[in-house]
C-alpha cells in the first residue's frame, strides 16, 4: 500500500467536489453513513446556510463541500487529502495557528476494498506524521462531543479513536486547545514526536 498525502489547491478540492468522478460525494457517503445523530448535529446548521435543506443527503452533503472550500477564502486554513494507491479516503480541513493545527471537518472514507481498516495502518500513521512535520506542525487537535467520548483517560482513549496504537510513543497527547474548548466538546491535542 502507497499512501499519499496533499495539500490541495482550490482548483483540485473544485475537481474532487464538484467533478465528473464524484470523490467527495463518495467520501461523505461513506463517513455519514457510519455517524451517529451527534455527529450530525455538530456539523449541520442551517444559520450558516439557509438556502440547503440539511435534511436531505444533498443538502448536508453540499453544506461540508461549502464548509470544507471556505478554507480557500482564509490564510489560515488548508485542505489535506489522502490517498491510498492513488484513491482518496480522507478529508480534512485545518485550520492553523502557528504550528498547532486543528481539524475542522474530516471525512474517512473507505478503500478500494470497502474498508476503513487502512486508518488504523501503521504505515498511514507513519506517512501522516512525516507528511504534518514537514509542513511545519508541531500538534495536530480534533474535537469530540463529551457525552459521547466521556473517557478521563486522554492518552489512551484519544489515540484509540484516532486510530494510533495505545503504546505509540512517538505520539502524545497534549494539552487542550483552549481556543476551540467548550464545556460540550473535548479537544484530543497530539503532540508529534521528533
Amino acid at each position: 500500500m502507497a499512501y499519499a498525502f496533499k495539500k490541495l489547491t482550490k482548483a483540485e478540492f473544485q475537481e474532487i467536489a464538484y467533478g465528473v468522478g464524484g470523490e467527495f460525494n463518495r467520501v461523505w457517503t461513506e463517513c455519514e453513513a457510519s455517524v451517529g445523530d451527534g455527529h450530525k448535529k455538530v456539523y449541520y446548521d442551517n444559520e450558516l446556510v439557509p438556502d440547503l435543506d440539511l435534511t436531505t443527503d444533498e443538502g448536508k452533503c453540499e453544506y461540508m463541500k461549502r464548509s470544507i472550500a471556505d478554507a480557500f477564502n482564509r490564510d489560515d486554513q488548508e485542505v489535506i487529502a489522502f490517498y491510498l494507491d492513488d484513491y482518496l479516503v480522507y478529508l480534512e480541513k485545518v485550520t492553523i495557528t502557528g504550528s498547532d493545527w486543528y481539524v475542522n471537518y474530516h471525512l474517512i472514507g473507505k478503500d478500494k476494498t470497502n474498508s476503513k481498516a487502512w486508518w488504523h495502518s501503521d504505515d498511514r500513521k507513519d506517512d501522516e506524521k512525516t507528511f504534518f512535520t514537514g509542513l511545519g506542525s508541531v500538534t495536530k487537535s480534533w474535537h469530540f462531543k463529551s457525552s459521547v467520548i466521556p473517557s478521563v483517560d486522554e492518552e489512551t482513549d484519544g489515540k484509540k479513536m484516532l486510530g494510533w496504537d495505545v503504546d505509540a510513543s512517538d505520539i502524545t497527547i497534549g494539552s487542550a486547545v483552549t481556543w476551540y474548548s467548550t464545556n460540550d466538546y473535548r479537544p484530543y491535542t497530539f503532540t508529534w514526536g521528533s
